[in-house]
This record gives structure tokens, sequence and C-alpha cells, in this order.
């Protein structure tokens, strides 16, 4: 499964587009590390850079649901969730498999499957809802 941004996985706001696209290179760039083997601790420190970005994306959507209400929140919290549980897992692997091929292409797969699948669902919902809401204004 390829792990590129597609512009159909634009959900019309701004802010959460561009991180989405950046969370992408990022996770992008991580696999090419991962296959380019140039060792433990940058594998290790560039999986805990992905981390923090998608920490940080997680808490901006949800601030975002918070504050205009939005009926989805809890459901979209809890993909979130499952998502950082993953990148623990992943990092896991790591640290018991070191930084394989294989491995690279089992992280790629489930990464480019949960990003593709959560934000063609739970991101284009919040993104319908802000457009009917006519909410403009950026977080």
């Amino acid at each position: 499964m390829n792990l590129e941004w597609s512009d159909d996985l634009l959900t019309g706001n701004e802010l959460i587009d561009t991180q989405h696209k950046e969370l992408f290179r990022k996770a992008h760039s991580f696999i090419g590390v991962i296959n380019s083997q140039i060792g433990e601790k940058k594998v290790s420190e560039m999986l805990e850079y992905l981390r923090r970005y998608v920490v940080q994306h997680f808490h901006d959507e949800e601030y975002l649901m918070a504050e205009h209400d939005y009926d989805g929140l809890e459901i979209h919290r809890k993909e979130h969730f499952q998502f950082t549980k993953d990148i623990r897992y992943l990092r896991k692997m790591l640290e018991e498999a070191g930084s394989t091929v294989e491995i690279a292409s089992q992280i790629q797969i489930q990464m480019s499957r949960w990003l593709k699948h959560h934000i063609h669902g739970e991101d284009k919902k919040l993104a319908i809802f802000m457009k009917n809401k006519d909410l403009k204004r950026e977080f």
C-alpha cells in the first residue's frame, strides 16, 4: 500500500490538510530511514518525532471539535487513541526486530491503511460538519 498523499484526502480545512500532508511526508521519510538501515538510533528518533507530530495534530483536531461541539468527537478521539497505541506497538516491533525491510514494509502498510481510512472517514465528516456550520476560522 502506497504511503503517498493524494488530493482525494483533502478535507477542505486548510490547517488540517496542511498537517495531514506533513504527516504523510514525515511517515514517508520514516519509511525511507528504515529502508536505508542507517541505524537503530536514527530510526527510533524518527519514530518519536512522528509520534510527537501525530499527538500535536490530534490535539489540534480535537480542540477544534470540542470548541464547536462536534457530535463525533468521542468516536474521533477513540480512533486517535488507537493510532497512538499502534505507533507504540510499531516502536516495540522496531526495538525487538530492528530496522529491517520487512518491518519497514509492514509499518508502511499499517500507517497508510490507517491514515487513508481515518482521513476518508472521520476527518471528512469533520470537514463537512465545519463547512455546514460555515466555520471558516482557523484554530
